[in-house]
């Protein structure tokens, strides 16, 4: 085992159990419809940001929710549909359960290293031992920190942070306004302290808010990102994806137990949504015929 060979082996899992099938997934009329919708929000944030700043707090609230519920939707559909694709070109049926697409990467990783199950704890541990040496040597090597500093400026802001700062952005131009109009009309406000409490509760459900959906909107940017970078060639080998497939190495030496029925019904009734009336309705009148 060598490091070459790690990452040919990181690319080929890559490819067949991370990689958004984005050519695939638009060829499907829900994936479409949750590529769209996800594009569709990022733009209108990024445009709210810029250009209604005056709207008031509670015009938001009501107009955010549906949106963030929706976008959590097609967050949870896409993952699936990716991953129904992924099981049908390593050879399972359309569709699949979340045990036996668990199967299909354990079966892989046993056929990769020519292993049992039980053994792949042990080639993990040589794997990780191999990495963190040359890891070692090359720091110990270099003292770049050039790569890192790029990586930081890139990559998407945390979205804590951006919320925080924004937050902190409005609280400095609200404190200039105050500083530059008359001080006893600030003294007179604060004596509405409903008011004064009733803003901050709406406040905070409106941060709540944000926060929620720009971590849906990120986080499936943030898997298709990869996608699209991995098929220029420009997805280095980080230490990041090492440790992930190690810890799916982790994940497949262990017995693999059965999913209970709450995820897989759930899974399916948001499926059902993106279903169209007419062949819900069919399916519905066959059903009703057959138990007739």
């Amino acid at each position: 085992m060598n490091i070459k060979q790690l990452e040919i082996d990181i690319d080929e899992y890559f490819q067949l159990f991370e990689r958004v099938p984005l050519r695939a997934a638009w060829q499907r009329r829900d994936a479409k419809v949750c590529l769209i919708w996800t594009g569709t929000v990022l733009i209108a944030l990024l445009w709210a940001l810029v250009t209604v700043p005056n709207v008031m707090l509670t015009d938001f609230i009501p107009t955010l929710l549906p949106i963030l519920i929706i976008t959590m939707i097609c967050a949870i559909h896409m993952g699936e549909v990716s991953s129904q694709v992924r099981a049908t070109r390593l050879g399972a049926g359309p569709t699949t359960s979340l045990t036996e697409r668990l199967h299909l990467k354990q079966q892989w990783l046993c056929a990769r290293y020519e292993c049992t199950p039980e053994k792949l704890l042990d080639k993990a541990r040589e794997i990780r031992l191999l990495w963190e040496e040359r890891e070692e040597i090359r720091n110990l090597a270099s003292d770049d920190t050039m790569g890192p500093r790029f990586a930081a400026f890139l990559r998407l802001p945390d979205p804590a942070r951006f919320i925080g700062l924004l937050t902190a952005i409005a609280a400095i131009f609200a404190t200039v306004v105050t500083l530059g109009s008359n001080i006893d009309s600030f003294f007179e406000a604060l004596q509405d302290w409903k008011t004064i409490v009733a803003n901050i509760l709406i406040s905070t459900v409106l941060l709540a808010e944000l926060i929620l959906l720009w971590i849906m909107v990120t986080g499936m940017v943030g898997q298709i990102g990869p996608s699209i970078l991995e098929q220029a060639g420009l997805l280095p080998l980080s230490r990041r994806r090492v440790y992930r497939y190690l810890f799916t190495m982790h994940i497949a030496s262990e017995p693999i137990t059965p999913f209970g029925k709450k995820l897989p019904l759930f899974l399916k009734a948001v499926s059902l949504l993106f279903v169209p009336i007419p062949t819900l309705w069919t399916k519905a009148r066959a059903r009703v015929l057959s138990q007739i």
